[in-house]
């Protein structure tokens, strides 16, 4: 009787070592896994991503390319359409231009999620393009969004810009166009008269890569 009850109290002693011993072995393991895939190359593509010329925005003409845990077979590296859209595995067309590349891997990850794949873990890199100037026209036209053209083609004006973004609406205010630009470190706001462009009576005013122009709606 009292030799089992030594054992029982030897084997209550042991437990906590054992657990102990099954935690270290399940850490080594877990970092043994970490280092494995870094090595392969995914953790070190997706370590830093460049940064957008539009203020951190993807844009038309940029690349991406995207890799899903476990999911070897829908790595995909693809170039970002004109209006704004990439192909991607599974989902077809997916619009992500104007997005930062967080707000494009939680709605990729969203969508795969929702209909495709359980709890995946999308990878997403961004890769700025060189070729292309892009600028983004927001409010009253009739296609807002960004716009894209091919550098070292003559530079356009505020007008030429807006007409590429299906000109005005009727409720445009054409008399004040605002223009965002980043000169540096400081961000400036210019309003235009884009009446005034269109007589003739004011001088272009020439639009730069990263230029955000916002058309207001007039008041009556």
């Amino acid at each position: 009787m009292g030799a089992s009850a030594h054992r029982c109290f030897a084997e209550r002693k042991m437990n906590p070592i054992h657990r102990g011993i099954a935690l270290s072995s399940f850490f080594v393991w877990a970092a043994i896994l970490a280092l494995t895939f870094e090595s392969q190359g995914q953790g070190k593509l997706f370590a830093a991503s460049p940064v957008s010329s539009t203020a951190g925005l993807i844009s038309p003409g940029d690349s991406i390319e995207m890799r899903v845990w476990r999911e070897d077979d829908m790595t995909t590296r693809a170039t970002i359409l004109s209006d704004g859209t990439v192909a991607l595995p599974l989902l077809g067309d997916v619009k992500i231009g104007g997005m930062t590349l967080k707000e494009a891997k939680s709605l990729i990850q969203t969508l795969y999620d929702r209909d495709y794949l359980v709890k995946p873990q999308v990878f997403l890199a961004h890769t700025v393009s060189t070729n292309t100037s892009t600028f983004l026209v927001l409010g009253q036209v009739h296609s807002p969004g960004l716009i894209s053209i091919p550098r070292g083609k003559k530079q356009i004006d505020v007008l030429d810009g807006i007409g590429l973004a299906g000109g005005f609406t009727r409720l445009a205010r054409q008399s004040k166009v605002l223009v965002k630009r980043k000169e540096g470190n400081v961000e400036k706001l210019y309003e235009v008269d884009a009446e005034k462009l269109a007589q003739g009576s004011s001088k272009p005013f020439m639009l730069l890569d990263g230029d955000k122009v916002t058309v207001r709606e007039r008041i009556f």
